[in-house]
């Protein structure tokens, strides 16, 4: 009986109130029956005396209240099933109503007096107050109940809601880090018979990024200091002018305002990769890239410029793949819909990404545990 919806007749704090709550009441009754009688001109007796007149009715509910929670509890009044509750609640509180009454009657015989009306007209006359406690208090309880019922599916709702999009960002990892794995490993397979000395520094360098990728940050949704992601993107930069030579030339402009925004991991790669991509797909001799990062306002604006071949309206519209679209979804993720990702032609050849983000600082505490160890790549 004490389990589940009653293990409250075991607190202590509950009986408390109770005695707390129904004594405050006898007290305000008690005031205001003097009040009353002094106002109608009747003979006032000292507040002593009306607080003794009101022990036996607090005495009632004292009992009466856990027994009306118990009722409430034990047949609630819910959408789907409320005839039978209602019914027999209107009858329980009759019952409840009687009851206290019949109680406080005898109570006053003993305590002090009995009262001016017999016991049937003093039942009649304690009917409608004590049916309108009870339905007070069973309306209490439910609305107690539902707002706790609420409360926690809001949180059940919000956990749910936290793990679908840590799941989100797990997927969204696991594509992209087969994205520029398996790009990679193709040109070390290129390299490997012409060139082992680069296909070997290339390892090392892939071996750099695939302990950034199984860090903690890539599906952390709050993201990474931009100093960090920058220094993952210059590993893969290293392992592409390691393939390119002379033919690629990757320059950066990062303003120090920013670098210790926060950004998705492995957002930047993405964008660089398809610049050098397409920047050689149009057979040039020498690919330029340039990567600034300035903040703008509120926001920060992350430029991407190639002097490639530059891209139609046709293309602009399919040139975004798998990492183009892993990153739109990894910024969906940090911000919502509060960014911008924009590819466009430059004049007279090349092409741009234009990133615009909130500035989200990340602290004198944003940096990672393995965070360090990435910067290091920077300094090298």
């Amino acid at each position: 009986m004490t389990e589940g919806p009653y293990r409250f007749l075991r607190s202590w704090r509950f009986w408390v109130a109770v005695v707390v709550v129904w004594t405050a009441y006898g007290l305000a009754l008690a005031q205001e029956s003097r009040s009353f009688a002094e106002v109608t001109g009747e003979t006032a007796w000292p507040l002593t005396r009306y607080i003794l007149h009101a022990i036996p009715d607090v005495g009632m509910w004292l009992w009466a209240t856990p027994l009306t929670i118990v009722l409430a509890r034990r047949f609630p009044i819910t959408r789907s099933r409320w005839v039978q509750p209602l019914i027999l609640h209107l009858v329980f509180a009759v019952c409840v109503a009687l009851g206290t009454a019949a109680g406080t009657f005898f109570l006053m015989s003993w305590w002090l007096s009995p009262p001016s009306r017999s016991l049937a007209g003093y039942l009649l006359y304690q009917l409608d107050p004590g049916v309108f406690v009870y339905c007070g208090l069973v309306g209490l309880v439910h609305a107690m109940d539902f707002y706790r019922m609420y409360a926690s599916e809001r949180l059940a709702a919000a956990t749910l809601r936290a793990g679908l999009s840590e799941a989100r960002l797990q997927v969204l990892s696991a594509q992209l880090q087969p994205h520029f794995l398996f790009n990679t490993l193709n040109v070390i397979s290129e390299l490997v018979h012409e060139d082992p000395d680069r296909a070997d520094e290339m390892i090392g360098r892939l071996g750099d990024l695939l302990r950034e990728s199984m860090s903690g940050g890539v599906a952390e949704q709050s993201g990474v200091p931009l100093e960090r992601e920058l220094a993952t993107l210059k590993a893969y930069v290293d392992i592409q002018q390691l393939r390119f030579r002379d033919r690629l030339d990757v320059s950066f402009e990062i303003s120090e305002q920013v670098r210790a925004a926060r950004v998705p991991h492995f957002a930047l790669q993405p964008l660089v990769e398809n610049a050098i991509r397409h920047g050689f797909a149009g057979h040039v001799d020498v690919v330029r890239v340039h990567i600034q990062a300035q903040p703008d306002g509120d926001r920060i604006r992350i430029r991407v410029v190639d002097d490639g071949q530059g891209i139609s309206g046709a293309e602009r519209r399919t040139r975004g793949g798998l990492g183009l679209r892993t990153v739109q979804a990894r910024l969906g993720q940090m911000f919502g819909g509060d960014y911008s990702l924009e590819l466009k032609s430059r004049t007279p050849r090349g092409a741009e990404s234009v990133l615009s983000i909130p500035f989200v600082h990340c602290g004198s505490d944003g940096s990672h545990g393995d965070g360090a160890a990435t910067l290091q790549l920077a300094r090298d």
